[in-house]
Protein backbone atom coordinates (compact mmCIF):
# COMPACT_ATOMS: atom_id res chain seq x y z
CA UNK A 1 0.00 0.00 0.00
CA UNK A 2 2.37 2.51 -1.10
CA UNK A 3 3.09 5.32 -3.80
CA UNK A 4 4.95 2.25 -5.92
CA UNK A 5 2.16 0.04 -6.38
CA UNK A 6 0.30 2.73 -9.00
CA UNK A 7 3.77 2.32 -11.33
CA UNK A 8 3.31 -0.19 -14.34
CA UNK A 9 6.84 -0.61 -14.62
CA UNK A 10 9.20 -2.89 -12.25
CA UNK A 11 11.58 -0.11 -10.15
CA UNK A 12 14.55 1.16 -11.53
CA UNK A 13 17.23 -1.07 -11.13
CA UNK A 14 19.49 -0.28 -8.01
CA UNK A 15 21.68 -3.23 -6.48
CA UNK A 16 20.82 -1.81 -2.70
CA UNK A 17 17.08 -1.98 -3.60
CA UNK A 18 16.65 -5.24 -5.54
CA UNK A 19 19.27 -6.76 -2.62
CA UNK A 20 16.58 -5.79 0.03
CA UNK A 21 13.97 -6.58 -1.22
CA UNK A 22 15.28 -10.32 -2.71
CA UNK A 23 16.93 -10.60 1.18
CA UNK A 24 13.48 -10.02 3.23
CA UNK A 25 11.43 -11.39 0.68
CA UNK A 26 13.26 -14.88 1.39
CA UNK A 27 14.00 -14.24 4.71
CA UNK A 28 10.32 -13.86 5.33
CA UNK A 29 9.35 -17.03 3.56
CA UNK A 30 11.94 -19.02 5.51
CA UNK A 31 9.99 -17.97 8.47
CA UNK A 32 6.63 -18.57 7.32
CA UNK A 33 7.39 -22.30 6.20
CA UNK A 34 9.71 -23.08 9.26
CA UNK A 35 6.68 -21.67 11.74
CA UNK A 36 4.13 -23.70 9.39
CA UNK A 37 5.80 -26.82 9.88
CA UNK A 38 6.34 -26.08 13.21
CA UNK A 39 2.54 -25.54 13.94
CA UNK A 40 1.62 -28.42 11.88
CA UNK A 41 3.90 -30.89 13.84
CA UNK A 42 3.26 -29.20 17.09
CA UNK A 43 -0.57 -29.06 17.46
CA UNK A 44 -2.46 -32.38 17.96
CA UNK A 45 -5.66 -30.59 17.43
CA UNK A 46 -5.38 -28.76 14.32
CA UNK A 47 -8.55 -25.85 15.12
CA UNK A 48 -8.81 -22.81 17.47
CA UNK A 49 -8.40 -19.29 17.32
CA UNK A 50 -4.40 -19.46 17.75
CA UNK A 51 -4.10 -22.34 15.79
CA UNK A 52 -5.61 -20.51 12.60
CA UNK A 53 -4.35 -16.95 13.33
CA UNK A 54 -1.09 -18.28 13.09
CA UNK A 55 -1.59 -19.98 9.78
CA UNK A 56 -3.18 -16.93 8.18
CA UNK A 57 -1.07 -14.60 9.54
CA UNK A 58 1.70 -15.67 8.36
CA UNK A 59 0.32 -16.88 4.76
CA UNK A 60 -0.35 -13.38 4.60
CA UNK A 61 2.96 -12.44 5.03
CA UNK A 62 3.98 -14.92 2.06
CA UNK A 63 1.31 -13.43 0.36
CA UNK A 64 2.65 -9.52 0.51
CA UNK A 65 6.19 -10.35 -0.21
CA UNK A 66 4.61 -11.94 -3.40
CA UNK A 67 2.71 -9.10 -4.52
CA UNK A 68 6.23 -6.57 -3.23
CA UNK A 69 8.13 -9.00 -5.69
CA UNK A 70 5.34 -9.17 -8.86
CA UNK A 71 5.53 -5.57 -8.33
CA UNK A 72 8.67 -4.06 -8.12
CA UNK A 73 11.07 -6.53 -9.96
CA UNK A 74 8.31 -7.83 -12.52
CA UNK A 75 6.14 -4.82 -13.34
CA UNK A 76 2.85 -6.78 -13.27
CA UNK A 77 0.10 -4.48 -13.44
CA UNK A 78 -1.59 -3.36 -10.14
CA UNK A 79 -4.95 -6.18 -10.78
CA UNK A 80 -2.58 -8.81 -10.53
CA UNK A 81 -0.06 -7.31 -7.94
CA UNK A 82 -3.13 -5.71 -5.74
CA UNK A 83 -4.75 -8.58 -4.81
CA UNK A 84 -1.39 -10.41 -3.57
CA UNK A 85 -0.92 -7.14 -1.23
CA UNK A 86 -3.92 -6.60 0.10
CA UNK A 87 -4.92 -9.50 1.23
CA UNK A 88 -1.63 -10.53 2.52
CA UNK A 89 -1.68 -7.16 4.52
CA UNK A 90 -4.95 -7.96 6.14
CA UNK A 91 -4.47 -11.59 7.01
CA UNK A 92 -1.05 -10.37 7.93
CA UNK A 93 -2.06 -7.41 10.64
CA UNK A 94 -5.14 -8.29 11.81
CA UNK A 95 -4.18 -11.87 11.50
CA UNK A 96 -1.06 -11.12 14.34
CA UNK A 97 -3.43 -9.50 16.45
CA UNK A 98 -5.39 -12.40 16.95
CA UNK A 99 -2.62 -14.55 17.27
CA UNK A 100 -1.12 -11.93 20.35
CA UNK A 101 -5.32 -12.03 21.83
CA UNK A 102 -5.38 -15.73 21.36
CA UNK A 103 -3.52 -16.30 24.75
CA UNK A 104 -3.77 -13.26 26.14
CA UNK A 105 -6.35 -15.19 28.54
CA UNK A 106 -3.46 -17.05 29.80
CA UNK A 107 -1.68 -13.79 31.89
CA UNK A 108 -5.41 -11.40 31.66
CA UNK A 109 -7.90 -13.03 33.79
CA UNK A 110 -10.62 -9.99 33.72
CA UNK A 111 -13.04 -11.13 30.39
CA UNK A 112 -14.15 -7.69 30.40
CA UNK A 113 -10.86 -6.55 29.36
CA UNK A 114 -10.64 -9.70 26.95
CA UNK A 115 -13.86 -8.21 25.36
CA UNK A 116 -12.89 -4.42 25.05
CA UNK A 117 -9.26 -6.02 23.18
CA UNK A 118 -11.12 -8.28 21.18
CA UNK A 119 -13.96 -5.69 19.96
CA UNK A 120 -10.86 -3.15 19.79
CA UNK A 121 -9.48 -5.79 16.75
CA UNK A 122 -12.26 -5.69 15.06
CA UNK A 123 -13.06 -2.07 14.76
CA UNK A 124 -9.33 -1.52 14.11
CA UNK A 125 -9.78 -3.89 10.81
CA UNK A 126 -12.88 -2.25 9.94
CA UNK A 127 -12.09 1.17 10.08
CA UNK A 128 -8.30 0.93 8.93
CA UNK A 129 -8.55 -1.93 5.99
CA UNK A 130 -11.65 -0.78 4.52
CA UNK A 131 -10.86 2.92 3.69
CA UNK A 132 -6.92 1.81 3.10
CA UNK A 133 -8.17 -0.51 0.40
CA UNK A 134 -10.55 1.67 -1.22
CA UNK A 135 -8.08 4.02 -1.28
CA UNK A 136 -5.47 2.14 -2.79
CA UNK A 137 -7.49 1.09 -5.70
CA UNK A 138 -8.32 4.84 -6.22
CA UNK A 139 -4.67 5.64 -6.88
CA UNK A 140 -4.82 2.90 -9.02
CA UNK A 141 -7.75 4.55 -11.27
CA UNK A 142 -7.63 7.22 -13.77
CA UNK A 143 -8.69 9.58 -11.41
CA UNK A 144 -5.62 9.21 -9.26
CA UNK A 145 -4.65 13.12 -8.66
CA UNK A 146 -8.29 13.11 -6.36
CA UNK A 147 -6.99 9.51 -4.01
CA UNK A 148 -3.54 10.65 -3.95
CA UNK A 149 -3.63 12.70 -0.84
CA UNK A 150 -6.63 11.10 0.83
CA UNK A 151 -4.38 7.82 0.37
CA UNK A 152 -1.14 9.27 1.82
CA UNK A 153 -3.02 10.53 4.95
CA UNK A 154 -5.04 7.24 5.08
CA UNK A 155 -1.90 4.99 4.76
CA UNK A 156 -0.01 7.24 7.55
CA UNK A 157 -3.14 6.76 9.99
CA UNK A 158 -3.75 3.26 9.30
CA UNK A 159 0.21 2.48 10.31
CA UNK A 160 -0.12 4.40 13.47
CA UNK A 161 -3.37 2.69 14.19
CA UNK A 162 -2.33 -0.91 13.99
CA UNK A 163 0.82 0.09 15.98
CA UNK A 164 -0.87 1.91 18.66
CA UNK A 165 -3.09 -1.38 18.41
CA UNK A 166 -0.21 -3.35 18.95
CA UNK A 167 1.20 -1.36 22.03
CA UNK A 168 -2.18 -1.88 23.32
CA UNK A 169 -2.08 -5.38 23.47
CA UNK A 170 1.82 -5.63 24.44
CA UNK A 171 1.27 -3.14 27.31
CA UNK A 172 -1.40 -5.77 28.69
CA UNK A 173 1.11 -8.43 28.58
CA UNK A 174 3.71 -6.55 29.90
CA UNK A 175 1.70 -5.12 33.04
CA UNK A 176 0.27 -8.41 33.59
CA UNK A 177 3.15 -10.72 33.56
CA UNK A 178 4.96 -7.78 35.75
CA UNK A 179 2.55 -8.44 38.34
CA UNK A 180 2.57 -12.34 37.59
CA UNK A 181 6.28 -12.17 38.49
CA UNK A 182 5.82 -10.48 42.01
CA UNK A 183 4.37 -13.26 43.05
CA UNK A 184 6.28 -16.20 41.38
CA UNK A 185 9.49 -17.38 42.55
CA UNK A 186 10.37 -20.65 40.02
CA UNK A 187 13.22 -19.92 38.12
CA UNK A 188 11.57 -21.61 34.45
CA UNK A 189 8.42 -19.27 35.14
CA UNK A 190 10.41 -16.35 35.63
CA UNK A 191 12.59 -16.99 32.80
CA UNK A 192 9.81 -17.48 30.56
CA UNK A 193 8.31 -14.22 31.98
CA UNK A 194 10.81 -12.14 31.42
CA UNK A 195 11.37 -13.62 27.83
CA UNK A 196 7.61 -12.52 27.24
CA UNK A 197 8.08 -8.91 28.24
CA UNK A 198 11.33 -8.98 26.21
CA UNK A 199 10.03 -9.73 22.98
CA UNK A 200 7.26 -7.90 23.43
CA UNK A 201 9.13 -5.06 23.16
CA UNK A 202 11.31 -6.02 20.67
CA UNK A 203 8.09 -6.11 18.60
CA UNK A 204 7.16 -3.10 19.23
CA UNK A 205 10.54 -1.48 18.24
CA UNK A 206 9.81 -2.97 15.21
CA UNK A 207 6.67 -1.53 14.37
CA UNK A 208 8.26 1.78 15.55
CA UNK A 209 11.04 1.37 12.35
CA UNK A 210 8.34 0.89 10.06
CA UNK A 211 6.98 4.09 11.26
CA UNK A 212 10.28 5.88 11.01
CA UNK A 213 10.38 3.99 7.15
CA UNK A 214 6.93 5.43 6.65
CA UNK A 215 7.46 9.12 7.72
CA UNK A 216 10.72 9.00 6.14
CA UNK A 217 9.28 8.51 2.54
CA UNK A 218 11.29 5.37 2.11
CA UNK A 219 8.51 3.16 0.45
CA UNK A 220 10.48 0.71 -0.92
CA UNK A 221 12.59 -0.71 1.94
CA UNK A 222 9.07 -0.45 4.24
CA UNK A 223 7.55 -2.33 1.38
CA UNK A 224 10.53 -5.17 1.97
CA UNK A 225 11.11 -5.70 5.44
CA UNK A 226 7.65 -5.16 6.46
CA UNK A 227 6.50 -8.74 5.40
CA UNK A 228 9.88 -10.24 7.12
CA UNK A 229 9.18 -8.22 10.19
CA UNK A 230 5.98 -9.35 10.40
CA UNK A 231 6.91 -13.07 10.04
CA UNK A 232 9.91 -12.27 12.67
CA UNK A 233 7.68 -11.16 15.09
CA UNK A 234 5.63 -14.42 14.44
CA UNK A 235 8.32 -16.77 14.82
CA UNK A 236 9.33 -14.86 18.52
CA UNK A 237 5.35 -14.65 19.76
CA UNK A 238 4.52 -18.33 18.53
CA UNK A 239 7.78 -19.59 20.48
CA UNK A 240 7.15 -17.44 23.60
CA UNK A 241 3.45 -18.37 23.67
CA UNK A 242 4.06 -22.05 23.65
CA UNK A 243 6.47 -21.71 26.85
CA UNK A 244 4.10 -19.89 28.39
CA UNK A 245 1.07 -22.22 27.63
CA UNK A 246 3.27 -25.08 29.07
CA UNK A 247 3.77 -23.26 32.53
Amino acid sequence: MLDLIVKRAALPYSPLDYCILAAATAVAWVFVIELDLTVFLTFRRRSGLYFWSLLVSSWGCALHAIGFILSFLVGSGWTVTLPFIEIGWVTMVTGQAFVLYSRLHLVVRNQKTLRYILWMIIVDGVCFHIPTIVFTVGINSPNQPFWQPKFDVMERIQLVGFTLQECTISTFYIVSTVRILGSVYHSMTRKVMLQLILINLVCIGMDIVLIGLEFSKEYTAQASIKPMIYAIKLKLEFTVLNQLMGL
